[in-house]
């Protein structure tokens, strides 16, 4: 009888025993590790490819010219414009190298006065004158070639009408702002050595064309002696 009342717990014991490991968890089983988040890759800024000459393009002279008006032509557009996001720029902000600097027209203008002008460009180019279109506001790297040409009023309430007025003396730009007023004017090593300015101001674009048109000769020998053209027969003859 004692024999089988100890068989009897023995057994209740491995029952319990049993039991007892099924439910408690196994230390040392490896818990399920969750896994991390991965944070997306932040993409750094794009660098800016402003030259020194873009950084140093808002002189004194300049904001002495145009106030407060500068401040966002020379900073903020050209800021937003000289970036590798922005593949464009090459079409609005040519870069002239120092080979080039001899070799191209810099044209000079707004959308008011290149629209007027546009046919007198075209003629220029069609006697062998590589032109660049610059928007004065979207670029300076302009400032290094030998021969550019300005379209624009002191009037103008742009970058256009802020290097007009950085141009010219407080006198010319004066006369030139006021209406029926209307010049050429040649200045030179403005930003570079020997280095060719031609200015066309008026009050306004009409204005401004109107002195193109009427001091061709003038500047048409200019351009000649510049770029080495050869002078057609009626040129010459005058027929």
């Amino acid at each position: 009888m004692k024999k089988r009342i100890i068989l009897l717990l023995l057994a209740v014991s491995c029952v319990f025993a049993f039991v007892i490991s099924g439910c408690l968890p196994d230390e040392s089983e490896e818990k399920p590790v969750a896994a991390k988040e991965e944070k997306p890759a932040v993409a750094k800024d794009e660098k800016a490819v402003c030259t020194k000459e873009e950084k140093a393009a808002c002189t004194k002279e300049e904001k002495a010219a145009c106030g407060k008006d500068v401040k966002a032509v020379c900073t903020k557009e050209e800021k937003s414009a000289c970036t590798k996001k922005t593949p464009e720029i090459a079409k609005v902000c040519p870069t002239v190298t120092a080979a080039e600097a001899g070799t191209k027209l810099i044209v000079i203008a707004n959308q008011a006065n290149y629209d007027l002008s546009k046919p007198v460009i075209d003629f220029i180019k069609t006697r062998g004158v590589d032109i660049l279109n610059v928007d004065a506001s979207k670029c300076r790297m302009y400032k290094k070639a030998k021969y550019m040409i300005l379209l624009a009023s002191p009037n103008d309430d742009d970058a256009t009408g802020c290097m007009v007025k950085t141009l010219l003396d407080e006198s010319e730009s004066k006369w030139a702002s006021q209406m029926g007023n209307k010049e050429m004017y040649l200045k030179t090593n403005k930003w570079a050595d020997e280095q060719y300015i031609l200015i066309f101001a008026g009050p306004d674009a009409k204005a401004s064309f109107r002195v193109l048109v009427n001091n061709k000769n003038q500047w048409w020998s200019y351009l000649r002696k510049w770029f080495n053209i050869e002078p057609t027969h009626e040129e010459v003859y005058g027929y």
